[in-house]
């Protein structure tokens, strides 16, 4: 994977920049949670923190059909960076005032527009990625771009947990705001050799409406049934993930003998483990496991839901680790291989708007199963356990079937 930094170094440079933005895109979430969580509407407050969160995922299928018909590409991602660090410096001045309601309905409202500017410079920057990397390096690009993007959301969630310990929220509201105005340097410094290669792109030119548009490139992925069986089988895969935490987290109260040192341990050990071995997959994928396809290992990831499920009914917590670490493991590998096909599978010209709708696709499980086991298993847990290994076996037919 390093050889691909030193054979591309303005891949290496956007890839950087697109990290430092992703440091943003974390640093803010738990100071803004924890603010809302001090209201005395603190319910409330926490869910309107989250749907700012969780909504601007959906209007991705949107972004990234304009993004396509945009030129200057390279300009807008300098502008988005910009507007982001003023929309952060805003936030940080709306902190000083008293905390009420109304001030984190505001805030939510600008990061909610923070992260529409975040996915549409996502969408802006998927051609150029294409263009920077040939299809033969392009699977070890992908597993970099992935390995780096773990680590990067494990630090901004320390370093955003952490700040809230020793500066003022509203000083974090102002380092984001720094981040992002470092990224939009990041992008200036760049910006003419990205013009340079946008001349490549042909342009798309339409007079449909952009929902339109969405609804045509939806068509086109669902057309494509390798395509399409990966994005289903990969957001089924998410969805488990979804449904899992707060499972785990009943679980524990109902076997206190299975906590290790506390409860809040044991989760973090759950979390560290999925995130550790998901990395480790991410390293493996280029040079490990050549000889099986995405889907043959996608067969084994299900095998794992099952294997956990398993672990739930024994009331056997090494083997829910276990499982899931090697469930992360086979996640870490299958993700690279999958984008690579996807981008190399697709003209630059729609690869924001094909690429936005992929990665909204792929985390529209974890929102609905969240809800759907943990409300299970408010009724009964052992329900909850042999439905994870219901939808492990079910996921696993789904895969096997052309």
């Amino acid at each position: 994977m390093l050889s691909v930094i030193k054979q591309h170094r303005l891949f290496a440079q956007l890839t950087s920049i697109n990290l430092l933005s992703g440091i943003g895109d974390r640093l803010f979430y738990t100071a803004m949670l924890t603010l809302a969580a001090s209201l005395p509407q603190a319910d409330l407050g926490i869910v309107i923190v989250t749907v700012s969160e969780s909504l601007p995922i959906l209007f991705s299928f949107l972004l990234g059909n304009l993004a396509d018909r945009m030129p200057h590409k390279s300009q807008k991602l300098l502008r988005n960076a910009i507007g982001r660090a003023a929309i952060y410096l805003v936030i940080g001045l709306l902190i000083r005032y008293d905390s009420t309601l109304k001030i984190i309905v505001m805030m939510a409202a600008l990061n909610f527009l923070s992260d529409l500017l975040g996915n549409y410079s996502s969408a802006l920057g998927a051609p150029f990625i294409k263009l920077l990397v040939p299809a033969k390096n392009m699977e070890s690009a992908q597993s970099l771009v992935s390995l780096t993007s773990q680590l990067v959301a494990v630090a901004a969630n320390f370093a955003g947990s952490f700040l809230l310990g020793i500066v003022m929220i509203s000083s974090i509201a102002y380092i984001n705001s720094a981040v992002f105005m470092v990224t939009a340097i990041g992008y200036a410094l760049i910006q003419k050799k990205l013009a340079d290669k946008e001349t490549t792109i042909t342009m798309v030119t339409s007079h449909e409406n952009i929902l339109a548009t969405t609804l045509k490139t939806i068509t086109k992925i669902v057309k494509n049934r390798p395509v399409c069986h990966d994005i289903m089988q990969l957001a089924l895969v998410n969805g488990f993930f979804g449904g899992l935490t707060p499972v785990f987290v009943m679980f524990l109260n109902q076997h206190p003998e299975q906590v290790i040192f506390s409860n809040a341990m044991t989760i973090s050990l759950l979390s560290g483990l999925s995130t550790l071995f998901i990395i480790i997959g991410n390293i493996l994928s280029p040079i490990k496991l050549r000889q099986f396809s995405n889907r043959q290992l996608m067969t084994f990831a299900d095998s794992f839901i099952c294997l956990t499920a398993a672990g739930f009914l024994m009331s056997n917590l090494l083997t829910i680790l276990l499982a899931m670490s090697g469930l992360s493991l086979l996640l870490g590998m299958i993700l690279p291989r999958f984008t690579a096909n996807i981008i190399s599978s697709y003209p630059p010209e729609n690869l924001g708007g094909i690429m936005t709708t992929v990665n909204s696709l792929l985390v529209m499980a974890p929102p609905l199963t969240g809800l759907l086991f943990p409300a299970i298993a408010l009724v009964n847990l052992k329900v909850v356990y042999l439905c994870f290994l219901g939808y492990g076996i079910v996921v696993m037919f789904i895969g096997k079937a052309e």
